[in-house]
Protein backbone atom coordinates (compact mmCIF):
# COMPACT_ATOMS: atom_id res chain seq x y z
CA UNK A 1 0.00 0.00 0.00
CA UNK A 2 1.26 3.17 -0.94
CA UNK A 3 0.66 6.07 1.60
CA UNK A 4 1.51 9.08 -1.24
CA UNK A 5 -1.38 11.11 -1.94
CA UNK A 6 -2.16 9.88 -5.54
CA UNK A 7 -2.05 12.88 -8.11
CA UNK A 8 -4.89 12.16 -10.07
CA UNK A 9 -7.84 9.94 -9.72
CA UNK A 10 -8.43 8.95 -13.27
CA UNK A 11 -7.25 5.47 -13.98
CA UNK A 12 -5.63 6.41 -17.73
CA UNK A 13 -3.19 9.20 -16.02
CA UNK A 14 -2.58 6.73 -13.43
CA UNK A 15 -1.12 4.91 -15.80
CA UNK A 16 0.74 7.15 -17.82
CA UNK A 17 2.17 8.92 -14.36
CA UNK A 18 3.55 5.51 -13.67
CA UNK A 19 7.15 5.11 -13.47
CA UNK A 20 8.93 3.54 -16.65
CA UNK A 21 9.77 0.65 -15.39
CA UNK A 22 6.33 -0.17 -13.81
CA UNK A 23 4.02 1.53 -16.72
CA UNK A 24 3.93 -1.31 -19.37
CA UNK A 25 3.82 -4.28 -16.70
CA UNK A 26 0.84 -2.05 -15.06
CA UNK A 27 -0.87 -1.78 -18.44
CA UNK A 28 -0.94 -5.64 -19.48
CA UNK A 29 -2.16 -6.55 -16.42
CA UNK A 30 -5.05 -4.18 -16.22
CA UNK A 31 -6.06 -5.43 -19.54
CA UNK A 32 -5.56 -9.23 -18.49
CA UNK A 33 -7.54 -8.21 -15.30
CA UNK A 34 -10.52 -7.07 -17.46
CA UNK A 35 -10.47 -9.91 -19.73
CA UNK A 36 -10.58 -12.06 -16.56
CA UNK A 37 -13.25 -10.45 -14.81
CA UNK A 38 -14.61 -7.89 -17.11
CA UNK A 39 -17.43 -6.58 -14.32
CA UNK A 40 -14.84 -5.15 -12.37
CA UNK A 41 -14.65 -1.60 -11.65
CA UNK A 42 -11.22 0.47 -11.02
CA UNK A 43 -10.79 2.89 -9.06
CA UNK A 44 -7.15 4.96 -7.57
CA UNK A 45 -7.05 3.96 -4.15
CA UNK A 46 -4.32 4.88 -2.13
CA UNK A 47 -2.69 5.60 -4.94
CA UNK A 48 -3.04 2.17 -6.38
CA UNK A 49 -5.31 1.00 -9.33
CA UNK A 50 -7.78 -0.78 -7.44
CA UNK A 51 -10.44 -3.18 -8.52
CA UNK A 52 -14.15 -4.02 -7.04
CA UNK A 53 -16.80 -6.10 -7.50
CA UNK A 54 -18.89 -6.11 -4.05
CA UNK A 55 -16.39 -4.84 -2.47
CA UNK A 56 -12.48 -4.29 -2.88
CA UNK A 57 -11.20 -7.80 -4.76
CA UNK A 58 -7.32 -6.39 -5.84
CA UNK A 59 -5.24 -3.21 -6.50
CA UNK A 60 -1.91 -2.34 -8.64
CA UNK A 61 0.40 -0.04 -7.14
CA UNK A 62 3.35 0.78 -9.94
CA UNK A 63 6.99 1.24 -8.28
CA UNK A 64 10.14 2.61 -9.94
CA UNK A 65 11.94 -1.11 -9.63
CA UNK A 66 8.37 -3.54 -9.27
CA UNK A 67 4.83 -3.88 -9.48
CA UNK A 68 2.26 -5.14 -6.86
CA UNK A 69 -0.81 -6.86 -7.15
CA UNK A 70 -2.20 -7.01 -3.53
CA UNK A 71 -5.23 -9.23 -2.75
CA UNK A 72 -7.24 -7.70 -0.12
CA UNK A 73 -8.36 -10.87 1.15
CA UNK A 74 -5.29 -12.67 -0.48
CA UNK A 75 -4.89 -14.91 3.36
CA UNK A 76 -8.36 -16.78 2.22
CA UNK A 77 -7.07 -17.55 -1.54
CA UNK A 78 -5.38 -20.88 -2.94
CA UNK A 79 -2.26 -20.27 -3.88
CA UNK A 80 -0.37 -23.39 -5.20
CA UNK A 81 1.87 -22.02 -7.03
CA UNK A 82 3.52 -19.57 -4.34
CA UNK A 83 2.56 -16.62 -6.06
CA UNK A 84 2.47 -14.34 -3.32
CA UNK A 85 5.53 -12.82 -1.92
CA UNK A 86 6.29 -13.05 1.73
CA UNK A 87 5.86 -10.14 4.22
CA UNK A 88 5.18 -9.04 7.74
CA UNK A 89 2.19 -11.61 7.85
CA UNK A 90 0.21 -9.12 9.78
CA UNK A 91 -2.52 -8.07 7.63
CA UNK A 92 -5.21 -10.64 5.67
CA UNK A 93 -3.83 -9.07 2.64
CA UNK A 94 -1.25 -10.77 0.37
CA UNK A 95 0.69 -9.48 -2.42
CA UNK A 96 2.07 -10.69 -5.60
CA UNK A 97 5.46 -8.94 -6.34
CA UNK A 98 6.50 -8.72 -10.57
CA UNK A 99 10.53 -7.46 -10.37
CA UNK A 100 10.77 -9.37 -14.78
CA UNK A 101 7.70 -8.77 -17.01
CA UNK A 102 8.96 -11.99 -18.38
CA UNK A 103 8.26 -14.03 -15.58
CA UNK A 104 4.57 -13.05 -15.04
CA UNK A 105 2.74 -16.38 -14.58
CA UNK A 106 -0.41 -14.94 -16.43
CA UNK A 107 -2.13 -18.45 -15.94
CA UNK A 108 -1.80 -18.81 -11.92
CA UNK A 109 -2.28 -14.94 -12.02
CA UNK A 110 -5.63 -15.96 -13.42
CA UNK A 111 -6.58 -18.61 -11.34
CA UNK A 112 -6.06 -16.35 -8.23
CA UNK A 113 -8.27 -13.25 -9.39
CA UNK A 114 -10.90 -15.49 -10.70
CA UNK A 115 -10.97 -17.02 -7.20
CA UNK A 116 -10.85 -13.77 -5.76
CA UNK A 117 -14.18 -12.51 -7.56
CA UNK A 118 -15.88 -15.88 -6.77
CA UNK A 119 -15.14 -15.41 -2.91
CA UNK A 120 -16.05 -11.51 -3.21
CA UNK A 121 -19.14 -12.61 -4.67
CA UNK A 122 -20.22 -14.26 -1.74
CA UNK A 123 -21.87 -12.36 0.88
CA UNK A 124 -22.74 -15.58 3.12
CA UNK A 125 -18.65 -16.33 3.79
CA UNK A 126 -17.60 -13.47 6.02
CA UNK A 127 -14.23 -11.94 5.39
CA UNK A 128 -11.55 -13.36 7.95
CA UNK A 129 -11.26 -11.45 11.11
CA UNK A 130 -8.25 -8.95 11.13
CA UNK A 131 -4.90 -9.75 12.35
CA UNK A 132 -3.99 -7.38 15.37
CA UNK A 133 -0.73 -6.46 15.77
CA UNK A 134 1.29 -4.44 18.65
CA UNK A 135 2.24 -1.02 18.21
CA UNK A 136 5.12 -0.16 16.64
CA UNK A 137 7.06 1.96 18.98
CA UNK A 138 7.41 5.35 18.30
CA UNK A 139 11.81 5.86 17.88
CA UNK A 140 12.75 8.60 20.41
CA UNK A 141 14.56 11.13 17.98
CA UNK A 142 11.26 10.91 16.02
CA UNK A 143 8.70 11.94 19.21
CA UNK A 144 11.48 14.46 20.06
CA UNK A 145 11.03 15.86 16.61
CA UNK A 146 7.16 15.43 16.88
CA UNK A 147 7.19 17.61 20.00
CA UNK A 148 9.10 20.55 18.62
CA UNK A 149 6.85 20.97 14.56
CA UNK A 150 3.46 20.90 15.74
CA UNK A 151 2.60 21.45 12.11
CA UNK A 152 4.60 18.08 11.51
CA UNK A 153 2.19 16.41 14.22
CA UNK A 154 -0.38 17.11 12.80
CA UNK A 155 0.06 16.05 9.68
CA UNK A 156 1.44 12.70 11.01
CA UNK A 157 -1.50 12.06 13.20
CA UNK A 158 -3.60 12.72 9.99
CA UNK A 159 -2.41 9.36 8.48
CA UNK A 160 -4.11 6.83 8.53
CA UNK A 161 -2.56 4.04 11.23
CA UNK A 162 -1.59 1.76 8.62
CA UNK A 163 0.90 4.44 6.70
CA UNK A 164 1.76 5.96 10.38
CA UNK A 165 3.38 2.05 10.93
CA UNK A 166 5.05 2.32 7.62
CA UNK A 167 6.25 5.19 8.12
CA UNK A 168 7.92 4.85 11.77
CA UNK A 169 9.10 0.94 10.53
CA UNK A 170 11.15 2.72 8.12
CA UNK A 171 12.06 5.36 10.45
CA UNK A 172 13.66 2.65 12.46
CA UNK A 173 15.54 1.24 9.70
CA UNK A 174 16.67 4.35 8.14
CA UNK A 175 20.50 5.43 8.20
CA UNK A 176 20.55 8.66 9.71
CA UNK A 177 23.96 11.07 10.22
CA UNK A 178 26.27 10.21 13.25
CA UNK A 179 27.10 13.09 15.90
CA UNK A 180 30.27 13.97 15.17
CA UNK A 181 33.18 13.70 18.01
CA UNK A 182 34.22 16.15 20.36
CA UNK A 183 38.37 16.07 20.65
CA UNK A 184 38.71 18.59 23.04
CA UNK A 185 36.61 20.26 26.24
CA UNK A 186 36.16 23.14 23.61
CA UNK A 187 32.46 23.36 22.59
CA UNK A 188 32.19 22.13 19.16
CA UNK A 189 29.91 24.40 17.00
CA UNK A 190 26.91 23.28 13.98
CA UNK A 191 27.77 23.53 10.89
CA UNK A 192 25.86 25.75 8.94
CA UNK A 193 23.02 23.48 8.09
CA UNK A 194 22.14 21.60 10.68
CA UNK A 195 18.96 19.59 10.50
CA UNK A 196 17.02 19.19 13.42
CA UNK A 197 14.60 16.69 12.33
CA UNK A 198 14.70 12.80 12.82
CA UNK A 199 14.31 11.92 8.76
CA UNK A 200 15.94 14.93 7.31
CA UNK A 201 19.07 12.51 6.54
CA UNK A 202 17.01 9.46 6.92
CA UNK A 203 17.48 7.10 3.94
CA UNK A 204 16.97 3.79 3.79
CA UNK A 205 20.08 0.77 2.78
CA UNK A 206 19.34 1.56 -0.87
CA UNK A 207 19.70 5.20 -0.36
CA UNK A 208 15.91 6.45 -1.05
CA UNK A 209 14.05 8.59 1.05
CA UNK A 210 10.98 7.08 2.01
CA UNK A 211 8.16 6.70 -0.73
CA UNK A 212 5.66 6.34 1.55
CA UNK A 213 5.96 9.93 3.50
CA UNK A 214 3.12 11.77 1.99
CA UNK A 215 5.29 14.96 1.45
CA UNK A 216 5.65 14.96 5.89
CA UNK A 217 8.36 16.68 6.71
CA UNK A 218 9.24 16.84 10.62
CA UNK A 219 12.48 18.31 10.43
CA UNK A 220 13.64 21.61 9.35
CA UNK A 221 16.93 22.95 7.87
CA UNK A 222 18.23 25.55 10.62
CA UNK A 223 20.84 28.06 9.35
CA UNK A 224 23.15 29.08 11.64
CA UNK A 225 26.47 31.22 11.32
CA UNK A 226 29.94 29.77 12.77
CA UNK A 227 31.51 31.98 15.40
CA UNK A 228 34.51 33.51 14.26
CA UNK A 229 37.74 33.30 15.57
CA UNK A 230 40.19 34.41 12.80
CA UNK A 231 40.23 38.04 14.51
CA UNK A 232 43.78 39.40 14.44
CA UNK A 233 44.14 40.57 18.14
CA UNK A 234 45.82 44.20 18.01
CA UNK A 235 48.13 45.81 20.65
CA UNK A 236 45.32 47.11 22.39
CA UNK A 237 43.39 44.34 22.91
CA UNK A 238 43.68 41.83 25.91
CA UNK A 239 45.39 38.29 24.78
CA UNK A 240 42.32 35.89 23.90
CA UNK A 241 41.34 32.86 26.97
CA UNK A 242 42.44 29.52 26.67
CA UNK A 243 40.25 27.16 25.80
CA UNK A 244 39.86 25.78 29.30
CA UNK A 245 38.34 29.49 30.09
CA UNK A 246 36.46 29.71 27.01
CA UNK A 247 34.64 26.48 28.05
CA UNK A 248 34.08 27.55 31.44
CA UNK A 249 32.39 31.32 30.49
CA UNK A 250 29.97 29.30 28.34
CA UNK A 251 28.96 27.57 31.57
CA UNK A 252 27.90 30.76 33.29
Amino acid sequence: MDCNRPKTRNPDAWLEAAPDFSRPIATQLRDRIFRTAPDLSEAIKWNMLCFSGRKLVCGISACKKHVSIAFFRGTELPDPKSLFHAGEGNTNIRSVRITDAQQINFKALAALLLAAVALDGRPDIAPAPKIKREPWPVPDFFAAALKKDKKAATGFAAMSMSCQREYLVWLSSAKRDKPAKVASPKPSLPSRTAAVGPIANSRNAAGNMHPCSGGLRPSVAVKRQRRSETATPTASSPPPPSAPLRFKALLR
